[in-house]
């Protein structure tokens, strides 16, 4: 089932490289049975006493269960010293998202977008469509995708969807728009107004919009990132000041997960395929899985963070599996 993979087990300590101050990608949950999730692990690791040796890098994609501790490597990049071993070593592989039958990944490649199958095969480049397209979301008819690009001459990003059948692309919003999340119900949320200035948390707010442009509107008044949508389309998990929220598709219902139980660093969050679970990254902590109820987590990958030796793991996506037909 998982040809040309490399097994990996999470107790190898080696270590991560800080995360780049970007706006956290967002994705649209699926329904179905829960499957692997996919994430990126990167680790750092700098030879000598006082850090005078070679510094190799490790950016991968990987696969695991939530119950187990075996992971797989579908993709991976060392750089020694910020050069790549291999020529053909993208160096980043970002964002990883499912499409609605978990058959497919979407990842950010750099400034570019890739497609590949999910055991890792069939990895094909996708034409660039602004100078730097990311953050892909698939639509939920597995034909469409939403991704973040940067127009020519502009310094934010917008919202574009692309069209697999035409390698083509449409842009949706011109006033900018960061983490896009397309529900299985065709609606969109996003993060408008999004803001990074470095010392501080990042900021934006909630909006939803229709695939065609219209129905925009704002979802929440105060701060709001890394929207998600629950499988069937009537929630949006988000982060706000680190803390994971539940939000109603209408704008009701607004509550915290596990209240003040739970003390959160959040940067990013998804659902589970079944709606019970929630995986996010946790700044220094790795992923951790929780209920959506908020009274129990799991761990699921560490994170560590030191002078010589640091790793991480964060931007959880869980593959939907299709659940078996009744006879």
């Amino acid at each position: 089932m998982w040809p040309n993979v490399t097994r990996f087990w999470p107790s190898v300590a080696v270590s991560a490289t800080l995360l780049l101050a970007v706006a956290p990608a967002a994705h649209g949950s699926f329904p179905g049975r829960n499957g692997f999730i996919a994430y990126v692990h990167t680790s750092h690791v700098t030879e000598g006493e006082d850090g005078e040796g070679p510094s190799t890098s490790v950016r991968s994609l990987m696969v695991g269960r939530m119950f187990g501790s075996e992971r797989f490597t579908l993709r991976s990049c060392t750089t020694v010293d910020e050069v790549p071993e291999h020529s053909d070593c993208g160096g980043s592989y970002d964002s990883p998202a499912y499409s609605p039958m978990g058959d497919f990944l979407l990842v950010d490649a750099g400034d570019r977008l890739a497609m590949l199958d999910s055991d890792g095969s069939d990895f094909r480049l996708l034409p660039q469509q602004t100078t730097n397209d990311g953050a892909p979301a698939w639509g939920p008819d597995g034909r469409r995708f939403l991704f973040t690009g940067v127009a020519e001459g502009a310094t934010a990003p917008d919202l574009y969807v692309y069209n697999l059948a035409r390698n083509r692309s449409r842009r949706l919003t011109t006033t900018g728009g960061a983490a896009p999340a397309w529900s299985s119900h065709n609606r969109i949320a996003y993060v408008t107004g999004y803001a990074s200035v470095v010392g501080r948390p990042p900021t934006g707010r909630l909006a939803l919009i229709n695939p065609d442009g219209s129905g925009r509107r704002r979802l929440t008044r105060k701060n709001g990132l890394a929207p998600n949508w629950s499988p069937h389309g009537t929630k949006i998990a988000f982060i706000r000041k680190g803390k994971l929220y539940l939000i109603g598709a209408n704008g009701k219902g607004l509550r915290r997960v596990g209240g003040r139980q739970f003390s959160f660093e959040a940067t990013d969050v998804t659902w589970s395929p079944d709606g019970r679970y929630l995986a996010y990254h946790d700044f220094e902590d790795g992923i951790t899985v929780v209920d959506a109820r908020g009274r129990r987590d799991y761990e699921f990958e560490l994170g560590q963070y030191s002078s010589g030796a640091s790793f991480d793991s964060f931007a959880p996506d869980w593959q939907p599996l299709p659940r078996p037909r009744r006879r």
